[in-house]
């Protein structure tokens, strides 16, 4: 898989997987890390470019298998907004209750403007409007 620098990946163990213990067999990319919780498993991909191999080996009704996970860690491209809008789009009455989403790619977080938080890469947040109000 192709991951780009801090991206986090999950997936799930198959279902009877035994006890689970994973090692990194390269790793490149500064700061990565593999972990599992019960049949749940994170990779959160480092702040450097690489190539990482975390092997899993895990004992099942079967016995015991290993495999490995590949991740090529690439930095990010630009930031871009892929959507954001507001819900409704234009208030009737003296207040008006919005909804702000956004949707970025390669983003960490964002700010809109009349709010002092950074808020997550893809997400909402609410506001109560007043009159015309813009937002960037």
């Amino acid at each position: 898989m192709t991951a780009a620098t801090s991206g986090v990946t999950t997936g799930v163990l198959p279902a009877g997987t035994g006890p689970v213990t994973v090692e990194f067999v390269k790793h490149e990319s500064s700061g990565s890390t593999f972990t599992v919780q019960g049949t749940s498993w994170v990779y959160t991909a480092g702040v450097t470019p690489g190539t990482d191999i975390v092997r899993i080996t895990a004992t099942g009704s079967c016995g015991t298998a290993s495999a490995d996970f590949t991740a090529h860690i690439v930095p990010p491209g630009a930031a871009r907004i892929v959507r954001f809008e507001s819900i409704p789009e234009r208030g009737c009455g003296a207040t008006t209750n919005i909804l702000l989403s956004w949707e970025t790619e390669n983003a960490l977080g964002v700010t809109v403007s009349g709010f002092d938080d950074f808020f997550v890469a893809n997400g909402g947040v609410e506001d109560t409007i007043t009159g015309t109000t813009s937002y960037t």
